[in-house]
């Protein structure tokens, strides 16, 4: 999955995999998060904070604490973007200088097919009600890691509605298209991110340029 996760991210983003087991590697800042947090998610989130220490060692930044603000967003060191991911075990992380990389989103999935009561709620425009199987997964997968990206920069939620996603399967590339305005890009900007699927794990990024 690492191999794999770095072929997406290119130069430009530092990664990082850490297995969900203990909780071991909480930063004090950290563990406020997850205080009144069951065992699964504890573990998940200690996951996800070994991963990008490593992220943030690998890029020659200090590994540093990286706590909650009032979203349950993390909180990335000044000057630094950054993105987590946990599924099934498996948690990834990916973190780059805002002088490079304006925003980032990673998700991880299964490499399955997307549940049919889930369609609808998805997949809003007709281009995107003609995918079906690993295509449909996709779909969520990359609206995920858009969520992830753009959430930063527009400081509010929006729903799946938000954007339309047209995967490329054969390329590893997925199309996004805004379909509302967020922040300072206008409806119908047009964005690319990357896909690979790799031990029956399916990876989405997203990354915007700075």
């Amino acid at each position: 999955v690492l191999a794999c996760l770095e072929r997406l991210a290119g130069q430009s983003i530092s990664v990082a995999v850490s297995t969900v087991g203990s909780e071991d590697g909480l930063l004090d800042p950290e563990h406020e998060a997850v205080l009144r947090a069951v065992q699964k998610r504890r573990a998940e989130f200690a996951a996800g904070r070994r991963a990008a220490r490593l992220a943030l060692r690998g890029g020659g930044h200090n590994a540093v604490a990286i706590p909650q603000n009032a979203h349950r967003a993390p909180v990335w060191p000044e000057g630094l973007v950054g993105s987590l991911s946990h599924d099934n075990g498996l948690a990834i992380a990916g973190v780059a200088r805002l002088a490079q990389v304006r925003a980032l989103g990673l998700d991880l999935a299964e490499a399955d097919d997307f549940p049919a009561h889930l369609r609808d709620q998805v997949l809003r425009t007709p281009r995107e009600k003609q995918q079906s199987g690993l295509e449909a997964r996709l779909n969520f997968s990359a609206k995920e890691s858009v969520f992830k990206a753009f959430y930063p920069m527009v400081q509010e939620y929006f729903g799946f509605d938000a954007v339309e996603v047209l995967p490329d399967m054969e390329a590893g590339l997925f199309d996004v298209r805004l379909r509302r305005t967020l922040g300072s890009h206008p409806e119908g900007a047009p964005f690319q991110g990357r896909f690979a699927i790799v031990e029956r794990r399916l990876v989405t990024l997203l990354a915007i340029p700075a």
